[in-house]
């Protein structure tokens, strides 16, 4: 009993942490959204280069953390009259010279921030300017209700348990 016990507090306490996390990084990204969105309409990309980049990859081995360095390849698409350009990761090279050789396309929807500095980004072609920012507030708002329910409940849990043990003991 006792070793489930401590199991049960560290997976709480790791449960909280996370519940944290969650509601931080999601109360930040819906302060930061932007006010909308400027559709600039549906393009057809084009593969046209790779560029041989690399990132920092973090795991555990045993009991201590390595940072390793990963190679990857970095696809740049491009569409005639596009604002911007959108970029595909592949893990190897034959796999970026394959996106390259055979004439790999795809239909992407362009989006611009509102305000701001203009940023570009790319959607789904079936998504709208709307509809990509209800998404983004719905995924920010069901991660924050979760994790203040989560702390409501852990503290209902441990208040009702400490007033039982202020029952037993008295």
């Amino acid at each position: 009993m006792f070793q489930f016990k401590n199991m049960a507090t560290v997976i709480a306490v790791m449960l909280i942490v996370l519940a944290a996390a969650g509601s931080y990084v999601s109360a930040k990204d819906l302060m930061d959204l932007p006010a909308g969105y400027i559709d600039h309409g549906s393009y057809m990309y084009t593969a046209h280069k790779y560029d041989r980049s690399s990132r920092q990859v973090r795991r555990r081995q045993g009991k201590r953390m390595v940072t390793t360095t990963e190679t990857i390849y970095l696809v740049r698409c491009k569409a005639p009259d596009a604002p911007c350009t959108y970029t595909i990761q592949k893990s190897n090279e034959t796999a970026a010279k394959k996106l390259i050789n055979e004439p790999f396309q795809t239909q992407r929807r362009v989006l611009q921030e509102k305000g701001g500095n203009g940023a570009y980004i790319t959607v789904d072609p079936s998504e709208t300017a709307e509809s990509y920012l209800r998404g983004r507030k719905l995924k920010d708002w069901l991660i924050l209700a979760a994790s203040l329910l989560y702390f409501m409940g852990f503290g209902a849990f441990w208040f009702l348990r400490a007033k039982q043990e202020a029952q037993t003991t008295s």
